[in-house]
């Protein structure tokens, strides 16, 4: 799954998303994160299909039928991620995922590596350039609109899909064997425009392996109560572990 990411050193990526897809017209930067925790639904840069703005929206999505404030602030923890499997099926999303896919703009995630019952290794796993070094890139999502009744407010959310896993994870993410779905540049524009239900399906398949990189990262990022938006925690480890170049 998908719980923990960074979208630190993203605006650059953000511009050279809007100079290939010019109907997104602006944006306005609020900063950004080492270390974005969904449990807090703050809020995070998002394409979404359709719009012509990269926009900030709620992590967790709400869909639009939901009656009640206390149902939204439930169902919130329970839509983080959707799954590639199930997304065209279940009610929370299957009005999203044809036409209101969109693209979650990030850096890096984490997630941990079970070693036995009691421990377990942080990793942070992105997307490597030509130099080996973690490079911006977005998740596919989906996003819906919700109003409450009560009083008008009005609430942009979005669930990052997730995907079986790919060798790599399957390695780190070595329980539940799943991992984020990541959206390569060259299908970006597609995965927000088409409707096609086939089309859709065949881009939800895992990142290749070998243009990805992970390695382990401090052990601040499992502390419950410190401050975690800080540069130190995506720093290495020495956990006499192999890095998974060996995958690379």
């Amino acid at each position: 799954m998908c719980y923990h990411f960074q979208d630190h050193d993203t605006e650059d990526y953000i511009k050279s998303f809007m100079s290939r897809n010019p109907q997104y017209k602006s944006y306005v930067w609020q900063g950004a994160k080492y270390y974005v925790n969904g449990f807090a639904h703050g809020k995070n840069y998002v394409a979404k299909q359709g719009a012509e703005a990269i926009e900030t929206l709620e992590w967790g999505l709400i869909p639009f039928w939901v009656k009640t404030k206390e149902d939204a602030k439930l169902r919130q923890n329970q839509t983080l991620n959707a799954k590639s499997e199930t997304v065209f099926e279940l009610p929370s999303f299957r009005h999203s995922i044809k036409k209101q896919k969109c693209l979650i703009f990030a850096k890096g995630f984490f997630e941990w590596r079970q070693i036995d019952a009691k421990n377990k290794i942080p990793y942070i796993i992105g997307v490597r350039n030509s130099e080996d070094m973690f490079t911006p890139f977005t998740f596919g999502g989906i996003f819906d609109k919700w109003i409450d009744k009560e009083t008008g407010e009005v609430r942009e959310t979005f669930s990052i899909i997730t995907t079986r896993a790919n060798e790599m994870m399957s390695q780190i993410h070595n329980t539940k064997m799943r991992m984020p779905l990541i959206i390569p540049e060259a299908n970006q524009t597609e995965w927000l425009t088409t409707t096609d239900e086939k089309r859709i399906k065949e881009l939800m398949v895992p990142y290749p392996t070998d243009r990805m990189m992970a390695y382990p990262v401090s052990k601040l990022v499992s502390q419950q109560k410190l401050e975690k938006d800080i540069p130190e925690i995506t720093q290495g480890e020495e956990y006499n572990e192999v890095v998974f170049d060996e995958f690379l």
